[in-house]
């Protein structure tokens, strides 16, 4: 900060400026990210997380990868992660396929959204909780789980193992469905 002092002289007025100093110390260490060196070529687990057949058709290669069931599990290369997060990223931001290795979602960029997602392995866990944590829980879980848990919800109100109404309404307040229609 600089302060000014002005001093009148009969011919010329003249300005003297006094500068005060404060130099400061940065102590705070610089942290360098750096990205792990990832083989594109590697493969790794992807689990689907819909509840049914899932179909990848690659827009580099056109090659597809079908996944039959829920819990599937299909192996893909980083590098066709990368090209199915760049052009169909729904598969991955939904969810509707997990990858199961820790450094591939960090390197994707993932790691975020992952830990919003309620088990998908064993969704029958979240029907056994109490309506109040399935409501918290539907508050904040990604598009593609409410819809893995909206048809699991259905077959089983079909099958009449869901049958607690303060359950259903908070299914279906929450995942916008009608499962009254499912009832037998």
């Amino acid at each position: 900060m600089a302060a000014r002092k002005r001093t009148n002289s009969p011919k010329n007025q003249v300005e003297v400026i006094q500068e005060n100093t404060v130099t400061q110390e940065n102590t705070q260490e610089t942290k360098v990210m750096r990205k792990k060196q990832i083989d594109l070529d590697m493969l790794v687990p992807c689990r689907n997380v819909t509840d049914g057949r899932l179909i990848y058709k690659s827009r580099k290669t056109g090659l597809q990868t079908v996944w039959m069931n829920h819990g599937d599990i299909e192996y893909m290369d980083v590098g066709e992660l990368l090209t199915m997060k760049a052009s169909q990223p729904k598969f991955l931001n939904e969810p509707w396929l997990v990858i199961e290795d820790e450094d591939i979602v960090e390197y994707l960029g993932l790691k975020h959204l992952y830990k919003q997602l309620v088990d998908t392995e064993d969704l029958d866990s979240f029907f056994a909780k109490s309506h109040e944590e399935m409501a918290q829980i539907l508050d904040c879980i990604p598009n593609g789980t409410k819809d893995a848990i909206a048809t699991r919800a259905r077959k089983m109100v079909e099958e009449g193992t869901l049958y607690d109404n303060r359950k259903i309404r908070v299914l279906e307040e929450k995942l916008k469905i009608d499962l009254s229609l499912f009832e037998k």
